[in-house]
């Protein structure tokens, strides 16, 4: 090539020389900017050469320059000096010379204009610089100056001032101040004012032509003028000054302003600085204090168990804070020189002259509330520290409170004699107090507080003083009356000893009397010294005695000698006189033994011992005799007691015991034999009653008692008398059997009349007891006997009968209002009545059986006949009642009676009927009445025929409709009548479409009721191609609908495939309905797949798709509605399959398109207006069915060979049945194809309560609108009913294989819609499930469904919630649950499976939403933590927190804030009496975080742990957050608790009648209905469905669907209940041991630790309910509680053995209980006077301990067998 640059010239010709076709080149300075490059130049062509320039040949180059020789320099030579000059150019100094010169001439340019700038500048603003203004503000520098010295606070800081003094002081400082401020200001106003009249006066003279200098100038000038006439040249040089001057004078008449603006800020400044150095000084004062006296005085003072401080640190800071703010008033208020009227003029706009306002700005400022708050700080400091120096008076207390508990009253009321010692121990505590008060501390500096405790020392020696003179007082008036009393018992005694007795019975009492005496000297003389010493001690405290008193003491000390002389004396007297006395009395003695001995000689001989003797003659003289044993043993008493005081030995009275025993015996005898005379033959005995009224009962328990009481007596003494007594006992027991046969009740005259004819007389009724034995009654005593039996059965029949009737008579229907209605009635609660009857009817059948019938037949078979009618008609009238109130609501709606006019007509005679029935019933209740009325029970029963017609005419009518809209065969009877009783109106059926259609929620209805576009139900809407007008038949219109929907989706899809391709893929994806997008996609992706492949570009491809992924994921991390993101989710997970799928194609070198990879794929084309889906060779045309915004789910490779499986099954015209372990998504794959090839797929939750009818139902429907099912839990159906489904099956597949319109099912013709398909999935192998049968299974293509790649999974799911590094953090969680399923303990509640991930991933995705920025890693973290940690036990969740940390080493995670949740769960557990305990409120959160993710919940612990206060709790603080309307969404809980174990599985779901195939509702299908109808009428609530039981294994499948995504209760009766999202399940129970995978898998654990709460949280909320009388005692239950409690429990659980399992809360609640009831027993008042009287209750501590204990015995020992209750009884010893 040609060379281009000199340098590359150069080398050209030195290469070539002489030989190159080119002789010479033009050349170029090249252009090099300011670099000076003189050597380098460019080759041009000649035509471009400049006039300077240069050529070149093999010999050299010429230089040509105009106007200049040209220069020649030799190639080599120019080449050397190129060289050269570029090496010099390389050295720094002539490399940086150009660019550092240029610089540096820049530079001072700059610097000088710069200069010159500022210096103009500065010579037109600065004031300085004016003569006008400098000498003034010179001047206005010097008063601000001394504005900032002008003191606003004064003070010493050697001088302690109060509080308010200080105040004062500075008030008065201010004051001052403020006027020197004023001062001040105006000789500032004055200096401006002046400035101003000068700098205007000046402008105006030289407006008037003046010379500059004013008047006087122009004077001189005109005197001048006089002097010679100016030059011109003059003249005009004046001019130019006068208008220099002029300019210069407005020029400083505009800066008047600004010079006002600067006087105010130097003003404002000033002061500014004034007060915040001023507060500044003050706070160094206080900050370094004088240590001697402090800046203020604080004075202390007491009261009761405080210490008081005056002033209070509350008054100190708010004066001193008031004083500082005072201070910024101050200043503010000073005049403002900008306001100033002499200054307004010159301000151009007079109203907004605005300066700054220095209040705001003082107080606003940084500094100055830096220096307040250190102040404050300082004062609240050292105030601190005065209250701990003060706590030294604490020592003083108990003077304080003693003087102020002291009462003098009680002090004197006290016995001072037996208290001496404490009282004189009290006073001198006072006196030592006393002391203590003289070394008090006076005063003290703490910091700037000078504190003084003088005023309370002086105080409180006051009080003391005070309370000492009243206990001199007191004790010196009970020494004075002690003295007087001891004195006159001294007196008393010595009288008492100065007698002198003569008889023996005088000297006795002398003798006792001595004796005492001789006891109580002791008593006395200590009492004498006790006076002694009161006397003393009073003189210790200096109280004058008065000489009276001094008198008195003396007397006492005189007085004690006489005493003892006068004892002795006494003594000498008795031991003179006791000999003589002692004699007398033994003959006394002697004398009482004589008149014994007379007494039993008496006893033993005359009448006593006489058989025949008159009883009531012996008694009377046994009663003198009494009375002389009495008198004598009187005296014995007497006698003894001389005995013992004269020291002589007791006599033995052995003849007095004698005589008392001998008296005992005889009285006895003959007083039992009296009163068996007067019972027997005495005047009103029984011998003389008329035998009528006598009781042979009574007389009979008489016999016996008497004849035990004779056989006793003749036991002891076998005389005569006693003979005679047993003897006619043992007579009268003989009569007894005979005569308690003839006093039955039960014997009639008939009776009576057998028995007489017996003895051979006639009856006489008024017989007595002595006739009957005089006629010899016994002789025919077993005849009589008998009678009396048969007598007794007869009479217990009658008594039955006439029980049975007396039922009847009262026994009354119970009628309800029918629905509120004033006139219609219904029966209620029957069962009485049937109990009734069957017992009755039985005890009937027993007594026609009985052989005492014959005198009650006629009658018991009167009332059988009665009976047996009453139970036909009651039951024929149920049947009727229930019929009626079934089909009264239906014919209640007018549309239904058009359509079933007959059936009306028919129903209407019943309906009247029933009506008058009711209403004559209402009138008269009586059962048997009311049910015995001839022709009542035919007329039942022909309304019974009638209502049963009637109902086979509905079900036929019913049929007929859903024959016309094949979709009413998946509701029930009842929703459908629903429907078709509001067909009058169009929109009242808007609420059912939910139930016909999956995605359409609602439509639009225009004003004349056309419908023109749906609406998903989260909002989705979709325009129809055309109007849909509702009429005719509903089922007519809904058939239009259908058809609408379909068409329209198949336009929508239509126009979307036209707008891809000309319109950006972004947007394209947010303008279409998300069911569109997906399809279109699909199509787009088959298509250009399928041209990659055939250009053999998969690469290519594979990067767009890439890219278009990118895009998406890009749009779902922007704002978007919740509707969007849904449908871009579903979209990324498709696209990423698809992605994927060409990057396998590449893999395996796919190069055309029938190879079976492929193939294999589920593919989409666009093919005569018409979408159809293939796979393999299967292929299906797309349903059209709107889905609305729907998630789908991430194709793994399992779920593309259940594709594979399922379209292959559809293909040959069978069934799919993916089975296999919970959790592997074989439903959730089913929903997924339906809703890949949009066809209406019905999940349907199989129970075993359904039967062939149901299924059969359910196949019409399927059959005929072509839709597809899957019957979830297929194996739970029973095997007989399985195998008659496999017989409809195999029907509807014949009919597809044969390619009909229609056919025969069971009977009936229906169409056949070629989109029909059957799926069943199953778990194999757990409680209730059956083996299917082989004609069954050979229906369908099973497919196993095993672990799905939960990496994959986890990895799309959290790509498509707009996770970035969604690879790794999907590996981290899949390894996360496979550790944790190896690791951690097993339980039944653990699941690690598909579902536990999924809800992960919906907790991460929802967190990313609320914080899009936080770490990824953490919001993996949480959703992890937050979604497992509430379901381990305790010893797991440090394993699981360490598998966390080592899959994500070195992330932290925040804590997470529940604040206002958290502040109202513990608000409510304070509201319950409850306690807050850390675990438990956390696991009240937990579930609070659970119920975020799940809808179904567990709460799972042991009895008693509190799971139901967790869930209630939860539920009040919500609804009171509503109620505050606390921030958060949160919204009002109504719960509905039930227990489901506790009944049957029919009325848990509800079941058909099996005799009449009537659907009786199920109690939680009937609250899930109400739930979701209230939720559908608008109500916010958010519904909790509380199941509170064991779960086991068959009722809980049922819930299975109601607990997935499908959210459906699905009932027997082919309902199918959708829940709303507000609607959640709760279950509470103990474990799930019975529990299938399938329900642990859907649920959301929360396990509850039994430690988290322990069982000393009942102990404090039981203390919280205490009485108040039992307040005191708290510290005492909970001392024994702590000793007891947890030790008992202990050894319960090791030790001992349970009878019945308990769990430890419910024992020691029982503890709780029975002390309750012991408390209440306490407060329980008397009944009656004596129980009042008797045991009035003690003081509550008299009870707490024993109580406690019985109480711990009766509870947590109360449930252990006999053996461990005794080892218990000795561990509690």
């Amino acid at each position: 090539g040609m060379p281009a640059t000199g340098d590359e010239a150069v080398e050209f010709f030195g290469r070539k020389r002489e030989d190159s076709e080119v002789k010479v080149l033009f050349l170029i300075r090249a252009s090099t900017g300011l670099d000076f490059r003189p050597y380098d130049l460019a080759v041009v062509d000649r035509t471009e050469i400049e006039p300077e320039h240069f050529t070149m040949s093999a010999s050299g180059v010429v230089h040509i320059q105009p106007g200049q020789p040209s220069q020649f320099t030799p190639l080599g030579q120019w080449w050397r000096r190129s060289s050269m000059f570029n090496t010099l150019r390389s050295i720094p100094f002539f490399k940086n010379y150009m660019p550092a010169k240029t610089y540096q001439l820049w530079h001072q340019n700059v610097r000088f204009r710069k200069y010159s700038q500022i210096r103009r500048r500065l010579i037109k603003k600065l004031f300085l610089a004016k003569r006008a203004f400098c000498s003034t503000l010179l001047e206005l520098n010097k008063q601000c100056y001394d504005l900032r010295m002008t003191p606003l606070l004064t003070y010493l800081t050697k001088h302690s001032y109060a509080i308010e003094e200080f105040i004062e002081t500075q008030n008065k400082v201010r004051t001052e101040s403020f006027k020197v401020f004023e001062n001040i200001i105006d000789k500032i106003q004055a200096l401006l004012e002046k400035v101003c009249e000068d700098v205007t006066s000046r402008v105006r003279a030289s407006e008037d032509g003046l010379p500059p200098g004013g008047l006087e100038e122009a004077a001189q000038v005109t005197s001048h003028k006089s002097q010679k006439s100016k030059s011109m040249q003059q003249i005009k040089q004046e001019a130019l000054e006068r208008a220099r001057a002029l300019a210069l004078a407005r020029q400083e008449v505009a800066m008047l302003a600004q010079f006002i603006h600067l006087a105010d800020y130097m003003v404002v400044e000033s002061l500014l600085l004034r007060v915040v150095t001023q507060s500044d000084s003050l706070y160094q004062d206080l900050q370094k204090p004088s240590k001697k006296s402090g800046l203020f005085n604080i004075t202390l003072s007491m009261e009761r168990d405080t210490i008081c401080f005056a002033p209070e640190l509350t008054d100190l800071t708010g004066h001193v804070s008031a004083m500082l703010d005072a201070m910024v008033s101050c200043v503010h208020s000073v005049p403002r020189l900008l306001y100033m009227a002499a200054f307004k003029p010159h301000f151009e706009d007079k109203a907004k002259v605005v300066g700054p306002h220095l209040g705001d700005m003082i107080r606003s400022s940084t500094i100055f509330k830096m220096i307040c708050s250190k102040i404050d700080n300082v004062i609240r400091t050292d105030f601190g520290a005065t209250v701990d120096y003060g706590k030294f008076a604490e020592q003083y207390f108990p003077i304080y409170n003693y003087a102020d508990e002291f009462n003098k009253q009680l002090f004197a009321e006290q016995d001072h004699i037996a208290n001496s010692r404490s009282i004189k121990r009290e006073m001198l505590k006072l006196r030592g107090w006393g002391a203590d008060l003289d070394r008090m501390k006076l005063s003290n500096v703490i910091g700037i507080f000078g504190v003084d405790s003088k005023t309370l020392r002086n105080f409180l020696i006051d009080r003391k003083n005070v309370v000492l003179e009243d206990m001199k007082s007191v004790l010196h008036t009970a020494a004075k009356e002690s003295c007087e009393q001891v004195l006159s018992d001294f007196q008393a005694r010595i009288k008492l000893l100065a007698r002198k007795p003569t008889n023996l019975k005088d000297f006795a009492a002398y003798v006792e009397s001595k004796s005492e005496i001789g006891e109580d000297i002791k008593n006395l003389m200590q009492a004498s010294s006790t006076v002694d010493e009161m006397y003393k001690l009073l003189s210790s405290f200096d109280v004058k005695i008065p000489s009276a008193e001094q008198v008195k003491l003396d007397d006492l000390h005189t007085i004690h000698g006489q005493f003892t002389e006068s004892i002795d004396t006494a003594q000498q007297d008795v031991s003179v006189k006791i000999g003589q006395m002692a004699q007398a009395l033994k003959g006394e003695i002697s004398k009482l033994d004589q008149e014994l001995m007379e007494i039993m000689t008496e006893l033993v001989s005359n009448e006593c011992t006489n058989p025949k003797a008159e009883c009531s003659q012996v008694l009377e003289m046994l009663d003198d005799v009494q009375l002389q044993i009495e008198r004598i043993s009187d005296k014995a008493d007497t006698y003894t007691h001389y005995q013992k005081l004269f020291n002589m030995s007791a006599h033995e009275y052995t003849n007095l015991t004698s005589t008392k025993e001998l008296f005992e015996e005889k009285f006895e005898l003959w007083n039992s034999m009296r009163q068996w005379e007067d019972l027997t033959v005495g005047p009103v005995g029984w011998a003389s009653q008329v035998w009528s009224t006598i009781k042979p009962e009574d007389m009979e328990r008489e016999v016996q008692s008497q004849f035990k009481t004779a056989q006793k007596i003749y036991k002891k003494r076998e005389d005569d008398v006693a003979l005679r007594f047993k003897d006619d006992a043992l007579k009268w027991k003989g009569y007894m059997p005979s005569l308690v046969a003839l006093g039955n009740e039960a014997l009639k005259v008939r009776h009576w009349e057998q028995i007489f004819a017996k003895l051979g007389r006639p009856y006489d009724k008024e017989m007595t007891l002595d006739n009957l034995v005089q006629w010899d009654i016994f002789s025919i005593k077993e005849y009589c006997e008998e009678i009396s039996g048969v007598a007794s059965g007869e009479y217990a029949l009658e008594l039955q009968l006439e029980k049975i009737e007396t039922a009847w008579r009262d026994m009354v229907f119970t009628l309800n209002s029918y629905r509120d209605s004033k006139d219609v009635f219904i029966l209620a609660g029957l069962d009485e009545v049937f109990v009734q009857l069957e017992d009755n009817q039985a005890a009937l059948q027993t007594m026609l059986a009985s052989r005492f019938v014959m005198g009650v037949r006629d009658r018991v078979e009167g009332w059988e006949k009665k009976l047996s009618h009453l139970s036909e008609t009651l039951d024929e009238w149920l049947s009727v009642q229930r019929a009626w109130m079934y089909l009264e609501s239906i014919f209640g709606a007018p549309d239904i009676q058009k359509q079933l006019p007959q059936e009306t007509v028919q129903f209407l005679r019943v309906d009247q009927n029933w009506k008058d029935t009711m209403r004559k019933t209402r009138k008269r209740p009586n059962v048997v009445e009311a049910a015995t009325v001839p022709g009542v029970l035919e007329m039942f029963q022909e309304a019974n025929r009638v209502l049963e017609k009637i109902q086979k005419s509905l079900e036929d009518y019913l049929e007929t409709k859903r024959n016309g809209f094949p979709r009413f065969y998946f509701l029930s009877n009842d929703e459908l009548l629903e429907i078709l009783s509001q067909t009058k109106d169009p929109r009242a059926v808007q609420p059912h479409l939910r139930k016909c259609f999956e995605a359409i929620n609602k439509v639009d209805f225009e004003v004349d009721l056309a419908m023109t576009c749906m609406y998903s139900g989260e909002g989705e809407k979709v325009e129809w191609d055309s109007k849909v007008y509702p009429e005719g038949n509903v089922e007519f219109w809904l058939t239009d609908v259908e058809r609408m929907m379909r068409m329209s989706i198949n336009t929508q899809i239509q126009l979307s495939v036209k707008d891809y391709a000309e319109s950006d893929r972004k947007a394209w994806v947010l303008k279409w309905a998300g069911q569109i997008v997906l399809a279109c996609d699909q199509v787009y992706w088959t298509r250009e797949s399928e041209e990659a492949i055939a250009k053999n570009d998969l690469k290519g491809y594979y990067d767009m798709c890439h890219q278009q992924l990118l895009d998406v994921t890009t749009l779902v991390r922007t704002e978007l509605t919740n509707m969007q993101r849904v449908s871009l989710s579903a979209l990324v997970t498709l696209d990423v399959h698809g992605r994927d799928v060409i990057e396998r194609l590449q893999a395996s070198g796919v190069s055309q398109v029938s190879d079976f990879d492929w193939a294999a794929q589920l593919r989409y084309y666009w093919e005569d207006d018409n979408v159809s889906c293939k796979m393999i060779t299967a292929c299906l045309k797309y349903g059209y069915e709107y889905l609305g915004v729907s998630s789908r789910l991430v194709v793994t490779p399992l779920t593309d060979r259940c594709y594979r499986t399922l379209m292959g099954a559809l293909q040959l015209y069978l069934g799919g049945a993916p089975e296999g372990p919970a959790g592997t998504g074989k439903t959730e794959t089913t929903k997924d194809l339906a809703k890949a090839i949009a066809n209406y797929c019905v999940v349907f939750n199989c129970s075993d309560g359904l039967d062939y009818l149901a299924m059969g139902k359910f196949f019409k429907g399927l059959s005929m609108c072509g839709a597809w099912a899957c019957f979830d839990e297929f194996n739970r159906i029973d095997i007989e009913v399985l195998s008659v489904i496999a017989q409809q099956i195999m029907l509807i597949q014949n009919a597809l294989k044969a390619e009909v319109d229609r056919f025969d099912f069971f009977g009936k013709e229906i169409r056949l819609h070629r989109n029909y398909g059957a799926f069943i999935t199953m778990n194999p192998g757990y409680a209730g499930r059956t083996e299917l049968p082989d004609n069954l299974k050979a229906l369908f293509r099973p497919m196993a469904m095993m672990v799905p790649d939960y990496a994959l999974i986890a990895e799309i799911m959290l790509f498509s919630e707009g996770f970035g590094d969604s690879l790794t953090l999907a590996r981290k969680q899949t390894a996360m649950y496979r550790l944790a399923s190896e690791q951690l303990s097993s339980q039944d509640h653990y699941d690690f499976g598909m579902r536990a991930v999924k809800s992960v991933l919906v907790m991460a995705g929802s967190l990313k939403r609320q914080d899009p920025n936080m770490i990824e890693d953490v919001t993996l973290i949480r959703a992890l933590r937050d979604s497992n940690i509430p379901k381990f036990l305790a010893p797991d969740i440090p394993l699981f927190n360490a598998i966390l940390k080592d899959l994500f080493p070195g992330v932290s995670v925040p804590a997470i804030d529940y604040g206002r949740v958290k502040e109202y769960i513990e608000k409510k557990l304070v509201e319950q009496q409850l306690q807050i305990v850390g675990p438990f409120v956390a696991k009240i959160i937990q579930l609070h975080e659970t119920m975020i993710v799940r809808h179904g919940v567990m709460l799972v612990g042991v009895t008693a742990v509190g799971k139901t206060t967790v869930s209630t709790t939860l539920g009040h603080a919500f609804s009171q957050m509503k109620e505050d309307g606390a921030d958060g969404g949160f919204e009002k809980v109504d719960r509905y608790t039930l227990n489901p174990k506790s009944i049957t599985m029919g009325e848990l779901y509800g079941e058909f009648n099996q005799l009449t195939n009537e659907w009786t509702d199920g109690i939680i299908s009937t609250i899930v209905r109400e739930a979701c109808n209230s939720v559908a009428n608008g109500d916010n609530a958010k519904k909790w469905i509380n199941c509170d039981g064991p779960v086991d294994a068959i009722w809980i499948e049922s819930m299975n669907t109601v607990l997935d995504d499908n959210k459906k209760l699905c009932l027997v009766s082919g309902e199918i209940i959708k829940l709303s999202p507000s609607i959640c399940m709760q279950f509470e129970c103990e474990d799930l041991a019975v529990a299938s995978p399938a329900t642990v898998s859907r649920c959301g654990m929360i396990f509850i630790e039994p430690e988290a709460l322990g069982v000393r949280v009942l102990l404090l909320s039981w203390l919280e309910r205490l009485p108040e009388e039992f307040k005191p005692f708290v510290e005492r239950y909970t001392f024994l509680f702590d000793t007891f409690v947890e030790k008992a429990l202990q050894f319960l659980r090791r030790n001992l053995v349970e009878t019945a399992l308990t769990v430890d809360p419910s024992l020691v609640a029982g503890l709780f209980k029975i002390l309750d009831s012991q408390i209440a027993m306490f407060f329980k008042k008397p009944e009656t006077e004596e129980e009042g009287e008797v045991e009035k209750p003690g003081k509550p501590e008299k009870m707490v301990t024993e109580a406690f204990i019985y109480s711990l015995i009766w509870s947590v020992g109360a449930s252990c067998d006999a053996a461990s209750r005794v080892k218990f009884d000795h561990w509690m010893r």
